[in-house]
């Protein structure tokens, strides 16, 4: 880092050398007495019997002494290993059943009346190109999704019906089913 001047070399040089002297005090305080030892979840034990005692005075702070970090739960699946507590077991996701339950079955949007009287209609007139256009009744977004649905046989049109495109007006025609 470049400084304009001495003075404030001389400044960031004291703020480092007061950095440097609080870890050096923090240290001191952590060293005196019992050596400072870690667990297998990497905290030190002075912590976790601290958080062991302010979990019996405050709810909630027991699983912070449970439930390992997110480094810790890594380090157990680098291994083979995976952090499973009772309380954070979960149900497996699938069950197996004999039969279905009973309840609501969710159903096939409904076609507009019009676009079933286009099918019926084509269906009448095989080989017939129709001229089928935006309505009220059934508004499609654009003609080129509503022909590639025509094509794939969605949206209440099955196999043998064919869509074609020209000059952004939307042409469909029954041909029959054909054999596969």
């Amino acid at each position: 880092m470049m400084y304009q001047t001495v003075e404030e070399s001389d400044a960031a040089e004291e703020r480092r050398r007061r950095r440097e002297e609080a870890r050096e005090e923090a240290r001191e305080i952590e060293q005196p007495g019992e050596p400072l030892t870690r667990n297998d979840s990497g905290i030190s034990t002075t912590v976790l019997a601290s958080l062991t005692e302010l979990s019996t005075q405050r709810p909630g702070l027991a699983e912070l002494t449970q439930r390992p970090g997110w480094r810790e739960r890594l380090e157990m699946r680098a291994k083979g290993e995976e952090p499973v507590a009772a309380e954070l077991a979960k149900a497996s996701a699938f069950t197996l059943v004999g039969t279905l339950p009973t309840g609501n079955v969710s159903r096939a949007p409904q076609i507009p009346r019009v676009r079933t009287q286009l099918i019926e209609f084509a269906k009448q007139n095989v080989g017939q190109w129709i001229h089928y256009e935006k309505s009220t009744e059934d508004p499609f977004k654009s003609v080129d999704t509503f022909g590639g649905q025509v094509r794939r046989g969605q949206g209440g049109f099955g196999p043998g019906f064919e869509a074609a495109v020209r000059s952004k007006r939307l042409y469909v025609r029954y041909v029959g089913e054909q054999p596969e």
